[in-house]
């Protein structure tokens, strides 16, 4: 049985949260003095912040000798005494994420330890985002931004702290009456979105999303905590009468230029990320990076509109 949640239930535990675990009220509290800065990629408002504790998350290792050399921090058992977990239905739990990006960031781990997978989930994010109707729910594949690959969870944030929710709103109008695919047009990189009318169970996204991970090409990878599953990052938000699920398929994992050395930048792309907030670690990256930096990131790493056209025109 799911436990019934809204947006004013999650803002009182993150209140109580915030009160009675330190280290997390101090990161929140830090957050007040994140730099930020806009930038305009061919039309769509990039935010840039300069937020040196993501680093963790921006230059996590994830592969298998590293995953297993780690305590899992998304179990139970390996999480600080302080922090508190509210249920949702039998499978998940919601979290405060210590390390935020936005005032309201969660993090919301399946119970048990099973790797990072989309596949069947989709439903799930629907129902999270009816409950939840101020929120996006979004999710990071095994490589796309996942920092802990072998433990499947959502992240959780305002949806309309996401450029890409209102552009969404703005430019790609719903009118369905049950299930509709559209493809993104006047973004700098492709995308789909799925709408299912709100009077629809969550389910009917399942055989459209079934349909374009037939024709996405799958992970090359062979990690054995790898799912296989193609590269995608999902966003999940709720509408006036539709749920919106927006799929982006991915090239590549991270930029040509990641890392730390001379001329490149520690920027790995995450659901944030392509949701128009672009998050440096570095205090180097913040100022030098550039509207053609993260046009040249989204070629990189996204697939282009025609392309994303291309692949509904095949199904």
């Amino acid at each position: 049985m799911k436990i019934y949640m809204n947006t004013a239930t999650i803002d009182r535990f993150i209140e109580r949260e915030l009160a009675n675990w330190p280290l997390a009220a101090q990161n929140y509290e830090a957050l007040k003095m994140v730099q930020t800065k806009y930038l305009s990629v061919d039309g769509f408002n990039v935010k840039v912040q300069f937020n040196p504790a993501r680093r963790v998350s921006t230059g996590a290792k994830i592969d298998s000798n590293s995953i297993k050399a780690r305590p899992c921090f998304l179990c139970q058992a390996n999480r600080p005494a302080e922090q508190k977990a509210m249920r949702w239905g039998p499978h998940y739990e919601f979290l405060v994420n210590p390390f935020p990006i936005f005032a309201r960031h969660l993090t919301i781990p399946e119970l048990c330890h099973t790797p990072q997978t989309s596949k069947s989930r989709g439903p799930h994010m629907i129902e999270m985002a009816r409950d939840l109707e101020e929120y996006a729910i979004f999710y990071n594949g095994p490589l796309c931004g996942a920092s802990a690959p072998d433990h499947m969870h959502f992240q959780a944030c305002p949806k309309f702290e996401l450029p890409l929710v209102e552009a969404i709103e703005n430019r790609m109008p719903a009118t369905t009456q049950s299930v509709e695919l559209q493809a993104s047009l006047g973004f700098p990189f492709g995308f789909y979105v799925i709408d299912v009318n709100k009077k629809l169970d969550a389910l009917m996204a399942t055989d459209t999303a079934r349909a374009l991970y037939a024709v996405i090409d799958p992970s090359k990878n062979k990690e054995d905590y790898m799912t296989h599953e193609p590269k995608i990052n999902i966003i999940c938000f709720d509408s006036s009468n539709v749920t919106r699920f927006v799929i982006i398929p991915r090239r590549e994992h991270r930029p040509s230029n990641y890392g730390e050395g001379p001329g490149q930048m520690l920027i790995s792309p995450a659901s944030v990320d392509l949701g128009g907030v672009f998050i440096t670690p570095r205090k180097e990256d913040f100022d030098a990076i550039t509207a053609d930096d993260i046009r040249r990131i989204y070629s990189e790493c996204c697939y282009s509109e025609a392309d994303i056209i291309n692949v509904i025109d095949r199904i």
